[in-house]
């Protein structure tokens, strides 16, 4: 069987290339940025066939949408997207037109998975779903196909972490490590937020910490945490002993990444023994927590759910900002 086709790095010039219709493809200098131009690759399947712009190829649908994400996404959402379109697109092939594709392709495709979770097949469908809306949105097509298509039900989670595990976890952890969950259980954060905090966003005398819009969930306004009165000298320290780059760093003086936190909590989930202790879970908590005191409102606000409002300029400690900090109090008393 012959190999599939893969990235790879020339040791003599540090290039990264690629195998492509039988011949050697040059993917760039920087590791991310060839592999982005071999899903592209891999998504163009179809240039071999003539364009037909009443009932385009599936694929070129697919590799359209995903250069749109390319430079309008993250990173990760762009991967994730890839995720669920390339194996699709292998399983339909290169030439099937738009008027062709059929909800049975989904779920045969789906079906040929038996070992994946429910939550990841309504992601992948979703995904392919989203793929054609965009191509629709943009009168690339003249329909939507899969208007309507039957997904297993979402789980809800419900994983938390009791008061006992915290502590154990507290316990456990060292001094490095500890502000970052103090700081992510009183706030109610997402991890990816976290770890990015600087001290040029805690403003307002410490009360809040405004991120930037690029760094918000869906990139559409700028986050805003409220800081509980509890937390803010931590914070304040944190921001005089690193008042340039993240406030929250590991032993060697190093920002936390992903990599690291994820390794982190691992190591903790084994060694302490608690089944369901990962990043998110601390959130789960916190909203979880927060929901038992607070109308569901001002939860969602304090979490920084896009279904809430618009949040006022942090620059006008009004009524409603004076409200949403003692919220904030509230939410972990």
């Amino acid at each position: 069987m012959p190999r599939k086709s893969k990235p790879w790095k020339n040791n003599r010039n540090g290039k990264w290339y690629t195998k492509h219709d039988g011949r050697m493809v040059y993917l760039g200098e920087d590791k991310a940025e060839a592999t982005k131009e071999f899903h592209r690759l891999k998504l163009d399947a179809s240039s071999s066939v003539p364009a037909n712009l009443e009932d385009p190829i599936v694929v070129e649908i697919f590799g359209r949408f995903s250069e749109w994400l390319q430079h309008n996404r993250t990173q990760k959402t762009y991967s994730w997207y890839l995720g669920a379109l390339q194996p699709f697109a292998r399983h339909i092939g290169a030439t099937m037109r738009i008027s062709e594709i059929k909800v049975h392709h989904v779920h045969s495709w789906v079906d040929s998975h038996p070992d994946w979770a429910p939550d990841t097949k309504r992601g992948r469908m979703s995904a392919i779903q989203r793929a054609f809306r965009w191509a629709w949105e943009n009168e690339i097509i003249n329909s939507l196909p899969f208007r309507r298509l039957e997904k297993p039900a979402p789980r809800q989670r419900e994983v938390t972490i009791d008061d006992v595990d915290w502590h154990r976890v507290l316990d456990e952890t060292d001094d490095t490590f500890r502000p970052l969950l103090l700081i992510a259980r009183a706030t109610g954060c997402r991890p990816q937020e976290v770890r990015i905090i600087e001290a040029h966003h805690v403003v307002s005398d410490g009360q809040m910490i405004v991120l930037e819009r690029w760094a918000s969930k869906g990139k559409k306004r700028q986050r805003v945490l409220y800081l509980p009165e509890s937390i803010r000298p931590l914070v304040a320290d944190l921001c005089q002993r690193y008042p340039v780059g993240p406030i929250l760093r590991n032993r060697r003086g190093e920002p936390w990444t992903a990599n690291t936190v994820h390794c982190r909590m691992r190591r903790l989930k084994i060694k302490l023994g608690i089944k369901h202790l990962f990043a998110y879970a601390i959130r789960h908590t916190w909203v979880n927590a927060a929901l038992l005191k607070l109308p569901v409102q001002k939860v969602a606000e304090l979490a920084g759910h896009d279904a809430t409002t618009a949040m006022r300029s942090y620059g006008h400690l009004g009524q409603e900002t004076a409200a949403m900090l003692e919220a904030a109090d509230e939410a972990i008393a």
